[in-house]
């Protein structure tokens, strides 16, 4: 309904959402459908109120939208000749979805401020702009001495929105141009009564003074609503418009565990939305404008927080860090969005954000993953500390492995790969999502039909094909009837792989395929039984070093394996987000 109405009257008037229904406002938080759930209760429609300036709206159809209304199998479009509106119902619910109505007064033009909602794949977008403006906040929050806090060099009309701010009753505070944010947030604070509410604005903010002091006029009024029904305190996220004016919700998850870093997509929210019957969800970032019921809750977080060297803007992600580490969630809801661009697009993984919270790679946008490996970080954090094994040195063991494999069988096609000890009990426990994340590197066996020797294959090694690898080979003796080559890498201190040559072996006795770490691998049922009966002994404890069960001797530490000690417990990771290519939140 939203898609025809946008396609066939919008061009010749600019359509608002009338946002006093309650549907209305909830058609904004939902993410992945239309109608979000209503309960048991018939919806209310939502209602579209049509703008020509100052001409007459005619919404009557002519012939030609007869015909096109017609195509639409499901909807049913009742023209109203009393009241001039149009009424959109579905045929197969058999309720009103959408009323479209002309405005009750020509000269009237639209509010200001609008903004745009993406409609799900269909027309481009549809321009809002509330008829009913949302309360605002009481007398009594008005009299309350708002903080707002802002460092940007892009706002050019600083006395527009101080002279705002001021008429409001609120106190504005402005960095120096080209100042250090975080000092400057940090002085400030120190400087004010630990009760102060805090409107933290972000650096990344439109010159558009008017909608800035609207966003948080509304937001001020939500949070005072929510904070008597929640009994509560909480951060406020705000929705936001960046330059294309588009509407987005901006409701994120954020995950910091096992050497990740990882945000949800802008508009992912929890399944059932609504708080405390409002059209608001939980998550643990939203926009870089936040609103801070006390001063004393934005000072505890900000005290861990410097300034990044290589980057001005990361201090906005170690917030959300800190909220994470605290358990502290903000709160967003569908009021008037801020106009500003998603910080998110602007930061980067830095040395500093790396190292001060163990993240080797993070997916800050979908799409733009950043690695940035630490220096030392190997197999020793998992003996030494009780650690899932860096991200970095398990994308190098599996590269590697993969790599191997690849060279070897291209070599020859009479080679063949048959996977070892612990590497072949990850075929029994994640072998497609990788390898065990608490194992020290990879065993195989490269075996071949061929009749080479020992030193044919240490020639190889030498060759171009093989160095393109940036892996090194050193054969040892006294390894039975199997020649034992052991591999590494130049910039990771624990070897990488145990590998096993022998000629003249048949692929016939290894006649079982599999897929291990994304290749192609060979087995034989004498050889699983062997590896998990005898060698393993039925396998079924988690088990690194020299046999001890997994546990964490880091306490606090975001790769901390599960504690496996008491065998009358679950042993499991939470989920597979300790997987090498596993992101989801």
């Amino acid at each position: 309904a939203l898609d025809v109405a946008t396609r066939l009257w919008g061009s010749s008037a600019q359509l608002e959402l009338a946002l006093d229904a309650r549907n209305a406002r909830l058609l904004l938080t939902s993410g992945r459908s239309v109608l979000p759930k209503m309960g048991p209760a018939t919806p209310e429609p939502i209602v579209l109120i049509a703008h020509c300036g100052r001409l007459a709206c005619n919404l009557q159809p002519d012939a030609d939208d007869i015909a096109k209304l017609s195509s639409v199998a499901e909807l049913s479009v009742v023209w109203n000749e009393a009241t001039g509106s149009l009424w959109f119902s579905s045929r197969r619910l058999g309720v009103h979805l959408l009323e479209l109505r002309p405005a009750t007064t020509t000269a009237e033009e639209p509010q200001p401020a609008s903004f745009r909602l993406a409609l799900q794949g269909g027309a481009c977008c549809l321009t809002l702009a509330p008829t009913v403006m949302p309360a605002k906040a009481t007398e009594e929050a008005r009299r309350t001495a708002l903080q707002l806090l802002l460092c940007a060099d892009n706002i050019v009309d600083r006395p527009a929105l101080e002279n705002i701010a001021i008429s409001k009753g609120w106190v504005l505070h402005l960095a120096p141009k080209g100042a250090d944010c975080v000092s400057f947030i940090q002085s400030t604070l120190e400087t004010l009564d630990n009760d102060h509410p805090i409107m933290l604005l972000s650096p990344l903010l439109q010159d558009r003074p008017e909608a800035i002091i609207e966003a948080i006029d509304t937001g001020l009024a939500q949070a005072e609503k929510l904070q008597r029904q929640l009994g509560q305190s909480f951060v406020l996220g705000f929705p936001t418009a960046g330059h294309d004016e588009m509407w987005h919700w901006n409701v994120r998850r954020v995950r910091n565990q096992y050497w990740k870093l990882a945000y949800s997509a802008s508009d992912v929210a929890a399944e059932e939305l609504g708080v405390a019957a409002e059209p608001c969800a939980w998550g643990e970032a939203a926009s870089g404008s936040r609103l801070f019921q006390k001063a004393e809750m934005l000072q505890s977080l900000i005290a861990d927080v410097e300034l990044d060297p290589d980057n001005h803007l990361n201090w906005l992600v170690e917030l959300d860090l800190q909220l994470l580490r605290r358990g502290t969630q903000v709160l967003t809801c569908s009021t008037r969005p801020m106009p500003e661009a998603d910080y998110l697009e602007h930061v980067t993984l830095s040395l500093r954000l790396s190292e001060k919270y163990f993240i080797e790679v993070a997916d800050f946008l979908q799409g733009s993953r950043q690695v940035k490996c630490l220096k030392g970080a190997n197999w020793f954090q998992v003996a030494q500390k009780g650690l899932a094994a860096p991200w970095c040195f398990r994308r190098d063991v599996v590269q590697a492995f993969s790599s191997l494999r690849d060279w070897w069988t291209a070599r020859d096609p009479r080679n063949f790969v048959v996977p070892e000890e612990g590497t072949f009990l990850s075929l029994f426990r994640n072998g497609a999502a990788g390898m065990l994340p608490w194992d020290s590197d990879f065993d195989a066996k490269l075996y071949t039909e061929a009749d080479i020797t020992m030193e044919y294959f240490m020639n190889r090694t030498e060759d171009a094909d093989f160095k393109r690898m940036e892996i090194e080979a050193y054969a040892y003796d006294g390894c039975g009837q199997e020649h034992y080559v052991l591999l590494r890498r130049s910039n990771i201190t624990h070897h990488i792989g145990d590998v096993y040559v022998r000629a003249n072996q048949a692929r016939a006795k290894n006649p079982w395929r599999a897929k291990l770490f994304g290749v192609e691998v060979n087995l034989s049922p004498e050889h699983l039984e062997h590896i998990f009966f005898n060698r393993y002994r039925t396998p079924v404890r988690k088990l690194f070093g020299d046999g001890i069960p997994l546990q964490c001797f880091h306490p606090g530490h975001t790769a901390c394996l599960p504690d496996c000690r008491d065998q009358n417990k679950p042993c499991e990771f939470e989920d597979y987000f300790v997987h090498l290519d596993n992101f989801e939140i």
